[in-house]
């Protein structure tokens, strides 16, 4: 089974169905910045990302130029002190047409289990520092300051090193993020995620 970049939508941005998981009274609990970088902003903001993702393998056959490319698209639908909810829809390019997903919701909880948060962000070795990114949007090119987090995990020969470029002045904080994963030292799957736009609601 070829490795899938889904991890955007159903793992990176629906953090809220598996970080409320089995989520009890005696559990540790953080901010989870996914609703941070969300709360900030007023219903109707929108943000566009692109991702693609580099094969170890040779998929010149089953994807145009052998990489899986996306357009994900977010809208915030609501905001409360307790959690917000945003629309996600993903375009995705094949050789002779575009398919564009159903409209599915994401929802972020205000709070979540911080041993779930801390696996996301691979606190265990993660890295922070801060980086400004030129990113060209439209004919407009911007520079954002991004507090950067990085990290590495190992498990059973399988390597997976992921760093994320975070913003305020970006919905949903995420400005940039890569994850490559490699098994025994060899390729299989370089992901990189990129800002493309954004409008904020007045």
């Amino acid at each position: 089974m070829r490795y899938t970049t889904r991890w955007v939508v159903a793992g990176v941005l629906g953090l809220a169905v598996s970080l409320t998981a089995g989520f009890g009274a005696d559990e540790e609990t953080a901010e989870n910045p996914y609703y941070k970088h969300w709360a900030g902003f007023k219903k109707g903001t929108t943000v566009v990302h692109t991702e693609k993702t580099k094969f170890g393998d040779d998929a010149t056959d089953e994807l145009p130029g052998g990489v899986e490319e996306k357009i994900v698209r977010y809208k915030l639908l609501s905001v409360s002190p307790k959690r917000v909810v945003v629309e996600a829809v993903v375009v995705e390019k094949e050789f002779l047409n575009s398919t564009e997903s159903a409209p599915t919701k994401i929802i972020y909880p205000a709070q979540v289990n911080k041993a779930h948060l801390d696996a996301v962000l691979l606190a265990a070795g993660a890295k922070k520092g801060e980086q400004t990114l030129k990113l060209k949007m439209g004919t407009e090119e911007k520079e954002i300051k991004c507090k950067t987090i990085a990290g590495t995990r190992n498990k059973k020969g399988e390597q997976v090193a992921q760093k994320f470029w975070l913003s305020a002045a970006v919905p949903g904080g995420i400005v940039k993020r890569t994850r490559s994963t490699t098994q025994d030292g060899k390729l299989i799957a370089e992901t990189t995620i990129l800002v493309r736009s954004y409008k904020v609601a007045e």
